[in-house]
């Protein structure tokens, strides 16, 4: 895709490609806990805009990020157990299939993220370091994924737009 001008919908076309790369559930905006309930489709990525810092030639565009997916158990010695019982019982950290999603997810969400900011070379970039913190959330059904800010710099407007 030949970008041209640079805004806002830049960023959020960079994180849908990824999400779509990843085969993912993309979201953006706020999202509270009862909106979080409602989403029925696993893996998710998830984006809200933070911030914009611009100078004369760029803009920064932070973004708060989560990406998530159920950690199914699969075993027949937990059959009649909810996701819930079983994290209760016997936590995230003693259960292999955890350590599997945070990896499985881990990898897609990088591989995905360095192929798009390759695709879109030269009108955007991610801001490197950055840092996934990993958690597990116990709602109807456990989660486990990373959270994050990210922050993609482009040109600024005034730079590709002009004055208007």
């Amino acid at each position: 895709m030949n970008i041209t001008k640079n805004h806002i919908g830049t960023g959020n076309y960079y994180w849908k490609e990824v999400a779509s790369r990843m085969e993912a559930q993309y979201s953006h905006g706020s999202l509270t806990e009862y909106d979080f309930k409602a989403i029925t489709v696993f893996p998710l990525l998830h984006i809200t805009l933070m911030r914009i810092d611009v100078d004369s030639s760029t803009a920064r565009l932070t973004y708060s990020i989560m990406v998530a997916d159920q950690n199914i158990h699969y075993s027949n010695d937990f059959q009649g157990m909810t996701n819930a019982e079983l994290f209760a019982k016997y936590g995230y950290t003693e259960n292999a299939n955890y350590a599997f999603v945070l990896q499985e997810i881990y990898i897609r969400l990088v591989k995905q993220m360095e192929y798009m900011e390759q695709a879109l070379y030269n009108t955007l970039q991610i801001e490197k370091p950055y840092t996934l913190n990993p958690f597990a959330e116990d709602l109807d059904a456990v989660l486990t994924g990373y959270t994050g800010e990210i922050t993609l710099v482009i040109l600024n407007p005034i730079v590709t737009d002009g004055w208007c």
